[in-house]
């Protein structure tokens, strides 16, 4: 394991156990220097007689007195000093082996000791972090509720929770706005659309008159299309409240049949091959997902003798979509511009076709699903769009 990879946990408890460690190792070279001097000064006192035995040793016959002396003082030095060297030796050398013992078993009590200490400390910020993790799966009244000391780290929590209370009082109303909003804005488009069919269903009507109802009739759609596609998008921005289990590839089975009578109207054949594919999420926003890549494929496509195919399966933990089209060319420069809003893979920006929301609605609600969303242009033209999700765990049954 290389250290760069070590959890804080893992770097207090060295961190702990290392300066206990080093501590230790101090102490036990202190006293065991302390002890050599100590020794080293201490005074030490030979027998009279083994004093007269080494003088009576160092005298020569006939050699000078001044010499004789001499030599003995020497001898009586060196016997004191292989006397101290023998005190040192007997008195530290039993002294290194049980020290060494002693200071292992002291660095693995600080390494335990420091596992823990790291743990009680690091136990406020793993609270941060589940916390933290909840609220990035959309779960707003997730909270921290740390107890204890008002230290720095209880700060912190408080104040986490303080702006999670803000975070979703914000998210309450703004789906209490865009709730609001869905309403005042689809009665109008409503009420205009009964207008209209009351006064194509007139039988006094005129050619001309007829033809100004179905033109209103498709700017109305537009309008449908264009207030869904906001209110999509803005729910979708959101953090999701729905966590329920879901099938990408029944949704993208129930959207292809829905889909079937319009791709045989244009003769385009759809081909689908769908793996299951289980995921959590927000259904309504997935079955929007899938249907407008769907109705991209067969609106987006060639007039006759085009094709489309739809394919779901698992990847890991991860599950797969993949809706793939034939249809014009898609400049490689427009292809990073295609998830933008209120862009097509066209210049056909006045086509009632669709809001140029669809794919900007796509990579959204993948995001806010915790997937990804990303788009491929072949050369022979059509577009190719692959959109990853995180499983559920049936994922891996």
């Amino acid at each position: 394991m290389r250290p760069r990879r070590w959890t804080v946990r893992i770097r207090l408890t060295m961190l702990y156990g290392g300066l206990v460690l080093v501590a230790g190792a101090a102490v036990l070279a202190g006293v065991l220097i302390m002890l050599d001097r100590v020794i080293a000064t201490q005074p030490i006192v030979l027998d009279s007689a083994y004093v007269e035995r080494l003088t009576a040793a160092s005298t020569f016959p006939g050699a000078n007195q001044d010499t004789d002396q001499r030599r003995a003082k020497e001898e009586v030095l060196k016997a004191t000093e292989d006397l101290r060297a023998d005190l040192r030796n007997r008195t530290l050398t039993p002294l290194i082996g049980p020290s060494l013992v002693g200071l292992s078993i002291l660095g693995v009590a600080s390494l335990a000791t420091g596992w823990f200490v790291a743990g009680r400390a690091l136990r406020p910020i793993q609270q941060i972090t589940a916390t933290a993790q909840a609220v990035a799966t959309g779960r707003l009244d997730s909270r921290i509720a740390l107890t204890g000391p008002r230290d720095e780290l209880r700060k912190l929590a408080d104040t986490f929770d303080a702006m999670l209370d803000r975070l979703h009082e914000a998210s309450a109303s703004q789906r209490a706005f865009i709730g609001n909003a869905s309403h005042e804005l689809k009665t109008p488009v409503a009420i205009n659309r009964t207008l209209v069919d009351v006064a194509l269903t007139d039988p006094d009507a005129s050619p001309d008159l007829i033809r100004l109802g179905h033109s209103l009739q498709e700017v109305n759609m537009r309008q449908q299309r264009l207030i869904d596609g906001l209110l999509a998008l803005a729910q979708a921005g959101n953090m999701l409240t729905k966590h329920q289990e879901a099938s990408l590839d029944d949704i993208a089975r129930t959207t292809i049949d829905r889909y079937q009578g319009e791709a045989e109207q244009r003769r385009i054949l759809v081909k689908s091959s769908l793996h299951p594919a289980p995921l959590t999420g927000d259904p309504v926003l997935l079955e929007r997902l899938v249907e407008n890549l769907i109705q991209n494929a067969v609106v987006h496509n060639t007039n006759s003798g085009g094709w489309i195919t739809v394919r779901t399966c698992q990847a890991g933990d991860a599950v797969q979509l993949l809706v793939a089209n034939s249809g014009p060319v898609v400049p490689t420069a427009s292809i990073a511009n295609l998830f933008e809003p209120f862009r097509r893979p066209t210049d056909r920006v006045d086509s009632a076709a669709g809001s140029g929301l669809g794919l900007s609605i796509v990579r959204t609600v993948a995001e806010a699903h915790g997937g990804t969303a990303e788009a491929m242009a072949p050369r022979s033209g059509g577009l190719s769009v692959e959109v990853v999700l995180p499983g559920s765990e049936r994922t891996t049954d």
